[in-house]
């Protein structure tokens, strides 16, 4: 035979449902919250997961006229990761998949196969700088550089 649970006894709270005070000048003033540095934001956003980043990067890419560019990795959805994450995220996103009416798989950004995704250190072998960069092949002719 089971065991009867244990009543679920209400406790009181520590926190304050207010938490701005107006102060005698009628401005408000925060109770018990503190302001984040940059710093500090740039290190809860890299080690948060951020669902469609890259997809999200990319697309913005393809929206704009540019035939390359380099990925920001201190502002935008891409916020505070490595540039190894950062290009680990933008290949997934180009590689992602999904299944259509029909069943079958395929690309769920199909316009990102013209997308190059390119990691590249622009620093010395001592002392790395490693950077990421988007590519348009649509928007560049490769093949007749030397004609």
């Amino acid at each position: 035979m089971a065991r009867p649970r244990k009543k679920a006894t209400p406790k009181e709270s520590n926190t304050s449902s207010d938490t701005n005070v107006t102060t005698e000048t009628g401005n408000k003033e925060s109770k018990g919250m503190s302001a984040l540095t940059a710093d500090m934001i740039q290190e809860l956003l890299a080690g948060s997961r951020t669902r469609g980043a890259g997809t999200e990067v990319i697309k913005e890419f393809l929206d704009s006229d540019e035939a390359g560019i380099e990925v920001d990795l201190n502002s935008g959805p891409l916020a505070g990761k490595s540039p190894g994450q950062a290009y680990t995220t933008l290949l997934n996103a180009k590689k992602r998949t999904r299944t259509n009416e029909s069943g079958s798989t395929e690309l769920a950004m199909p316009e990102a196969a013209k997308v190059r995704v390119i990691k590249r250190n622009q620093g010395t072998k001592e002392n790395e700088d490693w950077h990421v960069f988007l590519i348009n092949t649509d928007k560049i002719d490769v093949g007749n550089e030397g004609e």
